[in-house]
């Protein structure tokens, strides 16, 4: 008579292999879903940041006498000083920036930078001072998605 008490009971090799491989593809999946959710989240912050911005010129431009901040060129970028066809030189609102000076100097606004804020996503700030008033103004922002979003206001 044989006596069976002794076996042990214990998973082949080949179960583990598909238990393996079947939690590979799950994480494989959900890490997917995160990567896409950090992208909407950081484009959350970039529609937020613009609306904030956006309020904060229009308190600097009800506080002087319906005029937007001035800036040194075309426009500021929240890299520093940008060339639209070549790279970005400094970061987060150069110093320099009127943009910082004005709002966040003299009215004590904190200017945000893009979630990112190198290669193509960064702020760009840019205001029509014809005849020396500035009173219209753009904000710009690149989303993840490739769609380049604008907000704007004027005196008008």
């Amino acid at each position: 008579m044989l006596n069976y008490k002794n076996t042990k009971k214990a998973f082949t090799l080949i179960e583990l292999l598909m238990v393996i491989s079947i939690i590979g593809i799950l994480s494989s999946i959900v890490l997917t879903s995160i990567s896409g959710a950090t992208k909407k989240a950081r484009d959350t912050v970039r529609k937020s940041d613009l609306s904030q911005i956006q309020k904060a010129l229009e308190v600097y431009q009800t506080d002087h006498d319906g005029r937007y901040p001035a800036i040194s060129g075309i426009y500021e970028t929240s890299m520093g000083i940008c060339n639209p066809v070549s790279n970005c030189t400094g970061n987060n609102w150069d110093q320099t920036s009127y943009l910082v000076d004005n709002l966040r100097q003299k009215e004590g606004i904190e200017i945000m930078v893009d979630p990112i804020n190198k290669g193509d996503y960064y702020y760009v700030y840019s205001v029509d001072c014809t005849g020396g008033i500035c009173d219209s103004y753009q904000l710009q922002a690149k989303l993840e998605d490739g769609v380049v979003i604008t907000r704007s206001g004027s005196v008008n």
